[in-house]
């Protein structure tokens, strides 16, 4: 199983680590064995491509993939360990601009059952059921709230912990999203364009999935293509500036700002669109209002993972970009060019 390319390690019933699923005595084997396998991938740093019928789909460019962690948990949660398995679960959370299908809400609430915090469970099965109400994984979470304090294994699969009366074969599988993390990995044209059975029209030609289909475009439009419209503006509002062209820079800016949703970021480009301004007053303003902001709870986990896979680059430190801020202030006046190099920044 060790030589097996990904897709057949993580998919294939036949051949991969899911060729044991019916021995549930193994379950710590599996968890080992699931290790093991991510540990190779890691030390060989490679691309990790998993062709499908929809397309291939690079799912990391380091070796680490979040869902076998994701696997590796469960099983060691299914096995009693739970410190093992919450730690995991806790390095499956995707970062917030691919938060596809609300997986974070869903991970934090058996995070949290696993940690016997009733409340955290709740608040999490609750914003799952905001963002992305047909996942099935909320039907897990309320799964793990009917039979909460009993054994994982027992409340992730019981019968008696489903809903009474539901209909069985729902809860267990929603018919539609076998592959819908996959088709969010798609570029464009694969995601949009194929007439053969992939992309989102591969969903909707589903009896039944047409709504699921729906969800699926407007989370790929409000997430992966917001995403990266906003990241080309921002080069292009770079190099504009670096170039003198100051009012299209500041149109770009503007335009960004419209539907940028991380506050981190907004600060950011409203200290940009100030120095391209010319007012001192608001770069100051965005530059105090950046500084004030609270360090997310795993910023230092993902540094050590930086660390880990750029031992040769420097860390982020928090706030992101606020050593850029500091440098337009402290060459305010000057070219944007000048401004934003590393000479302009403190040491």
């Amino acid at each position: 199983m060790l030589s097996l390319d990904y897709g057949a390690f993580d998919q294939d019933p036949q051949l991969g680590w899911r060729s044991i699923d019916n021995r549930p005595e193994c379950n710590l084997e599996k968890a080992d064995l699931l290790r093991e396998y991510h540990q190779r991938l890691q030390a060989r740093g490679e691309p990790v491509v998993w062709d499908t019928a929809q397309g291939s789909v690079t799912l990391s460019n380091t070796g680490e993939v979040g869902i076998l962690y994701w696997h590796e948990g469960q099983l060691r949660a299914m096995a009693g360990q739970y410190a093992q398995a919450a730690a995991l679960f806790q390095k499956s959370l995707r970062p917030p601009g691919e938060n596809y299908y609300a997986w974070n809400q869903y991970a934090l609430g058996s995070v949290a059952f696993l940690e016997s915090d009733h409340d955290e469970l709740v608040a999490n099965r609750n914003s799952l059921a905001r963002s992305f109400p047909e996942s099935p994984n909320l039907r897990v979470l309320d799964r793990l709230i009917r039979c909460f304090g009993k054994p994982y294994v027992y409340a992730y699969s019981a019968q008696e912990c489903a809903e009474e009366n539901a209909d069985q074969e729902h809860i267990a599988e929603h018919p539609c999203p076998g592959s819908m993390t996959v088709l969010l990995w798609l570029d464009y044209r694969s995601f949009d364009s194929d007439t053969s059975g992939g992309g989102w029209r591969g969903v909707a030609d589903k009896e039944g999935c047409k709504g699921i289909a729906a969800d699926l475009l407007k989370t790929y439009r409000e997430t992966k293509i917001a995403d990266q419209t906003r990241s080309l503006l921002h080069h292009e509002a770079q190099l504009r500036g670096a170039v003198g062209d100051y009012a299209e820079a500041i149109a770009l800016l503007e335009e960004i700002l419209e539907t940028e949703p991380d506050v981190s970021n907004r600060l950011y480009h409203q200290a940009e669109l100030a120095f391209f301004r010319r007012d001192k007053d608001m770069l100051a303003a965005s530059r105090e209002e950046l500084a004030k902001l609270p360090k997310p709870e795993d910023f230092e986990e993902g540094v050590e993972r930086f660390k880990e896979h750029f031992p040769d680059q420097r860390p982020p430190t928090w706030p992101i970009n606020l050593n850029v801020v500091d440098g337009l202030m402290n060459c305010f006046g000057k070219p944007y060019s000048e401004a934003y190099s590393s000479s302009c920044r403190p040491q």
